[in-house]
């Protein structure tokens, strides 16, 4: 390989978000529950595992959350505590995926590092809390809400090579969904990486029955597709871990 730059997408690849989405359910059952409806997060977590098996929802979707608490209590949530968690607490909820800090000290030494993906400003404030900001190209840092880019468009994947100064081919783009990382980064002559972990291996451990609930949920119905549709969505490889990402590269 001829490669000299790599790209991490933030989400399930740099960190755990899964207990991030368990957060913002308990917020929404909350917010239910202002209103007098009958919700408990137990019952939600059932209704998202019957949706994503039966109706092909393959993670929670907001619209759904409209749907139960209409239009105007909706905007409420979603601008209000929903937005509080995604944004401003992030790094709380947030999880540094195992091994990646190592995996980041590793390959900064050899490759340049940057990062394409979809996430609010405050995500730089979370890589600085962890300690791997420091790691990432500062002209490589492409965050969404910051460059005015958004995945799966392949302007992003540009972009990124553009500030390189690299070729398609000397750049390789490591991402969980194959939607808005391995098919755009294919479409560009990108090496795509798709990483999966297993559940179990994120780094976040239940603390009570219904964290238990949510991981068990999760780790036969993930909350992205797993299954290539298209071509271009097929990756050059596939990675389960930050250790086989560093076999691969080394």
């Amino acid at each position: 390989m001829k490669l000299k730059t790599i790209f991490f997408d933030v989400g399930d690849v740099l960190f755990n978000e899964d207990r991030l989405r368990f957060r913002i359910l308990q917020s929404l059952v909350k917010a239910l529950q202002a209103q007098g409806q009958e919700w408990t997060l137990s019952k939600l977590i059932r209704v998202r595992e019957r949706r994503a098996r039966y109706n092909d929802e393959s993670f929670f979707h907001y619209d759904f959350a409209q749907e139960l608490l209409g239009e105007e209590a909706f905007h409420a949530w979603f601008t209000g505590e929903r937005y509080i968690l995604t944004h401003k607490e992030r790094y709380i909820h947030e999880i540094l995926m195992p091994g990646m800090k190592e995996l980041l000290e590793r390959l900064h030494c050899r490759y340049k590092l940057g990062i394409i993906a979809n996430q609010p400003v405050e995500t730089e404030d979370a890589l600085e809390y962890y300690g791997i900001l420091k790691y990432f190209d500062p002209q490589l840092i492409g965050i969404s809400d910051k460059v005015g880019l958004a995945k799966p468009e392949v302007t992003f994947f540009e972009w990124g090579l553009k500030n390189a100064g690299c070729k398609p081919d000397e750049a390789a783009m490591i991402g969980d969904r194959l939607e808005a990382d391995i098919a755009p980064a294919n479409r560009v002559g990108m090496t795509s990486i798709w990483f999966i972990p297993e559940v179990a291996d994120k780094g976040w451990v239940a603390q009570d029955a219904e964290e238990e609930q949510y991981l068990q949920v999760i780790s036969h119905l993930p909350n992205w597709r797993r299954t290539p549709i298209r071509q271009m969505e097929h990756p050059d490889v596939v990675v389960k871990s930050s250790h086989e990402i560093s076999d691969y590269l080394a």
